[in-house]
């Protein structure tokens, strides 16, 4: 995967990890985005309860080089002093409807916050498709409203040029911290749930 992920990726990271602005096109976002879900997936078997990477994962990162239609990545930056080489949590879940009869009905998930020098990568991926076969479940990532400035969403695939940094940066080891927490406080269940 070295020439199909990350030789692509690498030029359009190293300019973000110095801090330099850039304009990614859509063709970046595709190609930085394959990179953090790749990232991510090895780190995820970093975990000390280890979470298997899931073969439809595998088949579309050595198939087409891309990151799964079942991700989501977004960058933001990092303004203070670096005093680390890089920066990460990850953070494992299960999502499952009040009403699940099989360990089918369960959607596996995971989070990961990355920082690399000025660059903040942030990835959720999960194990299958977001609705079943008969649409009888679905659910979807809302953020809050004072987190996008801070963001420039890659994946899916933006439409247009996106422009990195995006309005507002994290400032401090602490911010950096506070940011990743803020992915995985899930607040309380929605009415009926």
């Amino acid at each position: 995967m070295n020439d199909e992920i990350e030789k692509p990726a690498r030029p359009i990271l190293t300019e973000m990890i110095h801090a330099e602005a850039r304009r990614l096109t859509p063709a970046d976002c595709d190609r930085v985005a394959a990179w953090v879900v790749k990232t991510h997936a090895m780190l995820q078997l970093l975990h000390v309860t280890l979470r298997p990477l899931t073969a439809e994962l595998c088949d579309v990162l050595y198939e087409t080089h891309a990151a799964p239609e079942q991700s989501q990545v977004w960058l933001a930056s990092y303004a203070g002093h670096a005093t680390h080489g890089a920066w990460g949590r990850t953070y494992n879940f299960d999502l499952a409807p009040a009403a699940a009869v099989s360990p089918d009905d369960v959607v596996h998930g995971e989070m990961m916050t990355l920082c690399i020098g000025h660059l903040v990568m942030q990835s959720f991926k999960w194990s299958r498709p977001l609705a079943q076969p008969d649409d009888s479940f679905r659910f979807g990532l809302t953020l809050p409203a004072d987190l996008l400035p801070f963001l420039v969403q890659i994946w899916p695939e933006p439409a247009q040029d996106v422009e990195w940094p995006p309005e507002w940066a994290l400032d401090n080891e602490k911010s950096l911290g506070e940011f990743a927490k803020t992915w995985i406080n899930t607040g309380p269940p929605p009415p009926g749930q």
